[in-house]
Parts: structure tokens; C-alpha cells; sequence
């Protein structure tokens, strides 16, 4: 979706001080221009598969294989500075190519007083930039002020859209001699303002420098797949259903890392801090050491340091119930029901299942701190007459 504003032009006011004398001038210039030409993305699908039953329908599948090909996709992009409108613009840039498969299975089966149901679901996609805008290879997004206003997105001609970039690391400086190793050939130190405790910036174009020469691809929100499972098992006059999903094989941008584990701005850490960053007792630990001034910018640049594995399984539904035969009603059944009450993963954040604001491609991914799903329970009576 975009907003309406897209169409029009947007006026903004401020003050500025100019002439000799630094007079105060109030005035109106343009913050947005317009684009009148917008249109709606158009996507192009092709399907092909086959499904299927065997043992008198008692198992069931379906295989597809589909691509799919989106053009006129809507971005913001930069416009060039002598538009006088230092803004993003909403243009209809480029295409994306997509193909995947989806797989699912189904298995039916009754004996005697119970009865069995399983459906499960696997779905692969992968995504890459077939074109875009006329003398663009690449777009950005999620620019952060805190990183010097660097992306946290990119995407790419002919790669897969909307991954993750910055800085890569190889580990933390664990004393002063690896500080000195990490140089050129001519003993030159490549973070010359580096401490004990501190990051290690991969330099990638061995120019002696980190810059944003030495940005590269650092992680992929997108799974290699997806997958679910349903089962619904009946005895007699119980009933129980089980609903899973799971996301294998994405990374997870964790922002809430900048200040949870640097300790620089006025906020709360995260519990048990002080004794998980390095420090000269615990020299093997993965977290930089705690400053509040941050020379090296442990926190203030864009690194895998912040990405996670977002690999999850997640117990999404589970209802129990109990039907009453009871001559007021056709049917009473009593059950009590829960939601998102387990969830397997090794992400430190509070629920990798996140996105940010920029969509599918440049908000994927990227926590934030998003307020987590909530556990619920549930109790319920359902009467049929």
C-alpha cells in the first residue's frame, strides 16, 4: 500500500537564518514532488502440478511448481539533489522473478472409535531481481541515522531482493596483539581506534581502511522454506487439534542489539549483561565489551553482529474437547484452547517472526522490538439445538 500522498505535492515550513545580519526567516519549500504516473504492480504466474490420492483416499498429496514474475514494482527511491526536494519518491521501478514449490500431504485414517487427520505443508520460494530502474543496479532501504544514515537493506540486480548489508565481523579484538596483527603489510592498523573487547571489521577490499567500500551482503530474512502441520485426533467423544508451523533457514536483523547490549543511551540492558560481554575474565565472550564511548562503533555501525539465526518452530493453536450427549441440546461440547504457547528457536530477541515498516523486502526480517504474539488460553462451550 501507499499513501495517498504519492500524487501530490507536499509543502513543509521552517525557519532558517540568513544574510549578514542572521535574520530569522520563516518559509515554505517543497518536501516531496509528486508522481502522477504510479500504477498498479502486475504479476504473471505460471503453475504447473499434480495431485493426487492412494489406499482408498487415505493419503493424499499435491506438488506444484510455480514462477511468478511481479513488474512495475512500487519503491521509494532517492531523488538527485538539484531537485531541491531531498526526499524518497514512490516510482514503478523494475521486476522481480520468483519460483518455488509448494508440497502438501494429507493423511485420513478412522479405526474403530478413533480417527486420525495430518496435513502438512512445505513451501519453498526464491526471489531475485530480474530489473531495475534505467541506471540502477542496486536499491537501498532502511537507512538509519544511528549507522550514519547507511542501509540495512539491499537489493540487487540479479541476486535475491531485500537482504540484509553491512559490515562483516571476525570476532572480537580478545588483547592488544591482535589489534596489531589486524594491519597491512606495512604495519599500518586497520582500526587504529580499536580496544580490547571491541569488534573486528573485516576489511574486504584490503585497502587498509573499514569504509563503506567494505559493505557486503550479511544475512537473508527469506527461508529456504516454510512449513505446517495440522492434526486433528478424535476418540469416542474427545477431539483434539494441534496446529504447527515452523521458518528454517531465514536470518533475523536484530536492532534491538544497538542498545540492549552496548549500555551507551539512557535505557534498560538486557538481564545477566554484565557478565556475558567480554572483559579480561571472560575474554571467549561474543558480546563487545560495555563503554560509553564507543570509539571503534561497535553499536553504531551496520554488522552481522546483529543478525540471528530466525529459525522457529511454533505451536500456533492446540484445543482439547469433550462432546456431552444431554437431551436439551443436539450438541454440547466444553474445550479449552491456547495460542502461541511454544516456540523452539535460538534467537535471543523477543519473537523472531518480526517485520518492519517497508514491506516484504525491506522490512522483513527486521526487529525492532516489536511487542511479541501473546499467549492466550481459552475456554469455551459451544450448544447446538
Amino acid at each position: 500500500n501507499i499513501p495517498e500522498s504519492a500524487f501530490v505535492t507536499l509543502v513543509n515550513n521552517g525557519d532558517f537564518i540568513l544574510g549578514e545580519n542572521k535574520d530569522l526567516v520563516v518559509t515554505n519549500f517543497v518536501s516531496q514532488l509528486p508522481n502522477a504516473n504510479l500504477q498498479w504492480e502486475t504479476v504473471e504466474d505460471i503453475n504447473i502440478g499434480i495431485e493426487g490420492s492412494i489406499l482408498s483416499n487415505a493419503i493424499t498429496f499435491n506438488i506444484e511448481r510455480y514462477q511468478r514474475t511481479s513488474k512495475d514494482l512500487l519503491f521509494r527511491t532517492s531523488l538527485p539533489l538539484f531537485t531541491g526536494a531531498p526526499s524518497l519518491i514512490w516510482q514503478n521501478v523494475g521486476s522481480f522473478e520468483s519460483s518455488g514449490w509448494d508440497i502438501a500431504l494429507g493423511y485420513n485414517k478412522q479405526i474403530r472409535n478413533i480417527t486420525l487427520s495430518a496435513n502438512a505443508t512445505i513451501t519453498t520460494n526464491e526471489s531475485k531481481v530480474a530489473e531495475l530502474a534505467p541506471g540502477n543496479d542496486q536499491l537501498f532501504g532502511q537507512l538509519r541515522a544511528e549507522f550514519g544514515n547507511a542501509p540495512l537493506k539491499i537489493t540487487e540486480l540479479g541476486q535475491t531482493v531485500g537482504l540484509f548489508y553491512g559490515y562483516q565481523t571476525a570476532g572480537i579484538f580478545r588483547n592488544q596483539t591482535e589489534i596489531n596483527s589486524h594491519s597491512t603489510n606495512d604495519g599500518t592498523l586497520i582500526q587504529p581506534n580499536a580496544q580490547p573487547g571491541d569488534l573486528i571489521f573485516v576489511d574486504q577490499n584490503d585497502d587498509g581502511k573499514i569504509d563503506e567500500e567494505d559493505f557486503t551482503t550479511i544475512g537473508n530474512p527469506f527461508p529456504d522454506f516454510v512449513a505446517g502441520l495440522n492434526l486433528n485426533l478424535g476418540y469416542k467423544q474427545w477431539d483434539l487439534n494441534m496446529q504447527w508451523y515452523g521458518s528454517f533457514g531465514n536470518d533475523v536483523y536484530n536492532y534491538t542489539k544497538t542498545f540492549l547490549t552496548s549500555g551507551q543511551s539512557n535505557r534498560n540492558v538486557q538481564e545477566g549483561l554484565i557478565n556475558e560481554v567480554w572483559s579480561e575474565t571472560n575474554p571467549d565472550a561474543t558480546i563487545p565489551r560495555l563503554t560509553t564511548n564507543d570509539v571503534n562503533r561497535n553499536f553504531g555501525r551496520s554488522s552481522d553482529y546483529f543478525v540471528e539465526d530466525g529459525t522457529f518452530v511454533r505451536l500456533k493453536n492446540v484445543q482439547l474437547g469433550y462432546t456431552f450427549n444431554v437431551p436439551f441440546a443436539s450438541q454440547l461440547r466444553l474445550y479449552i484452547s491456547g495460542q502461541n504457547l511454544l516456540t523452539f528457536t535460538e534467537y535471543t530477541g523477543f519473537d523472531p517472526e518480526v517485520s518492519a515498516n517497508g514491506g516484504l523486502i525491506n522490512g522483513l526480517g527486521i526487529d525492532f522490538g516489536r511487542y511479541p504474539l501473546t499467549r492466550t488460553y481459552l475456554v469455551g462451550l459451544n450448544m447446538t439445538f
